[in-house]
């Protein structure tokens, strides 16, 4: 069966992913357990920080490692991920997805990563009225490029 299901992968590879495999089930899934703390953690603090908002919305599913956010601001428009950009924060738009008006944004990155995204996050957030105003009007007529690298 591995020879046919495998053709074309090198033994070592196919030995080294099975060593792989059998330590993280060795170890009782600690690595699994992590993983799921840290979303747990990030949705919480993300559902958290948004409360009370009237421009933004998490949408999707709890603990899932990606957050779609609703820009309610910019219903059926890619201005919101021109916003996020404004913001500093690498989100794909929603209309990529099929979901004009709605950013997608990768929770499992690094920890320094996630921290500084925090901060940009609750600087978004947190915003004045009339800087936030400013903030929708600029990304609403002037399209915005954050480079996209691939992970």
């Amino acid at each position: 069966f591995i020879y046919f299901n495998t053709h074309g992968v090198s033994v070592d590879s196919q030995y080294r992913a099975a060593k792989v495999m059998q330590n993280m089930a060795d170890d009782g899934g600690v690595l699994f357990s992590y993983v799921r703390e840290t979303l747990v953690e990030r949705w919480t603090w993300l559902e958290a920080s948004m409360q009370g908002q009237t421009t933004f919305a998490v949408a999707g599913t709890f603990g899932f490692p990606v957050v779609w956010i609703d820009c309610l601001d910019f219903s059926g428009t890619d201005g919101c991920s021109n916003l996020f950009a404004l913001a500093g924060l690498n989100v794909r738009p929603g209309s990529e997805f099929g979901m004009p008006g709605y950013v997608r944004m990768n929770l499992m990155v690094h920890q320094v990563t996630w921290e500084l995204c925090q901060e940009r996050l609750l600087s978004l957030f947190t915003s004045s009225a009339q800087k936030l105003d400013r903030m929708l009007e600029l990304a609403r007529t002037k399209p915005v490029h954050i480079p996209r690298y691939s992970s």
